[in-house]
């Protein structure tokens, strides 16, 4: 009878330690699951912030062939492409400059319904006076759109105080560019004569411009942008005779000159 009992005792704890832990397996499993979910979740965060560390952003809207409009983390914010210069066509005090019409085109065909990624320049700064962001812009493909712009002749090297990082590769498309008569440097854009009447004869033919920024820079026929720089009078440019009657009106010489 004893044995019987120990052998019913032993049966019994058996089937009661079993029923107390079918439960703590079952929350060990729901929290494995739960863990699991945490994990996925974890790694889901993680590519989407990927996706958004590639720095891809929609262009929206070319304004002209170095400023174009592109969605940025949901904001739309005007670029402006660092290290080119495209000539104008929406500066309200300068008419259409040469060439300026194939620029916007061209960027256009180049942009339009792309996404594009955009790289800051800690020698440029994050955004200019006007409040547009300051960027370098590649292509889905890995094309530095500025340099193919400048490449094709569509644009020009542009150095605005601080040199900035593909500087060097800008000026080597540049010389292509220009060396090859492509663009802007053909002979659609050679300079008009300068007007004889009051600023003296069509001899007087130091350029007077006044660029985005209110500068007033002078040009003569040996500087790089000579051929490009349109004078609007009716903006308060103008022709000079001489450099000492150009650096006498408030004028500096361009820093793109040869001499």
């Amino acid at each position: 009878m004893r044995k019987i009992f120990i052998f019913l005792f032993s049966v019994a704890a058996v089937l009661i330690a079993g029923t107390l832990l079918a439960p703590a397996r079952l929350f060990d499993g729901g929290a494995d699951k739960i863990k699991g979910n945490k994990i996925n979740v974890g790694q889901n965060i993680r590519q989407d912030q990927g996706q958004e560390g590639r720095g891809f952003s929609a262009a929206v809207r070319v304004i002209d062939g170095d400023t174009f409009e592109a969605n940025v983390n949901g904001a739309i914010e005007k670029v402006r492409v660092i290290g080119i210069d495209t000539p104008e066509t929406v500066d309200p005090r300068k008419p259409v400059e040469c060439f300026g019409v194939e620029a916007s085109n061209r960027a256009e065909v180049i942009l339009s319904g792309q996404k594009v990624r955009l790289e800051y320049d800690p020698a440029q700064g994050e955004r200019d006076k006007y409040g547009r962001l300051l960027r370098h812009v590649f292509l889905e493909d890995g094309t530095n759109f500025g340099l193919l712009m400048i490449r094709e002749g569509y644009a020009h090297e542009y150095t605005y105080a601080v040199p900035c990082k593909y500087q060097q590769e800008y000026k080597e498309a540049q010389n292509y560019a220009r060396e090859n008569l492509l663009g802007l440097w053909g002979d659609i854009c050679l300079p008009a004569a300068a007007p004889a009447g009051e600023y003296g004869a069509s001899e007087c033919v130091i350029k007077g411009n006044i660029n985005l920024e209110g500068e007033k820079i002078y040009h003569t026929p040996d500087c790089e942008y000579y051929r490009q720089t349109i004078i609007n009078e009716g903006a308060g440019e103008r022709w000079f005779c001489t450099e000492n009657e150009a650096l006498a009106a408030g004028w500096r010489k361009a820093l793109n000159c040869s001499n």
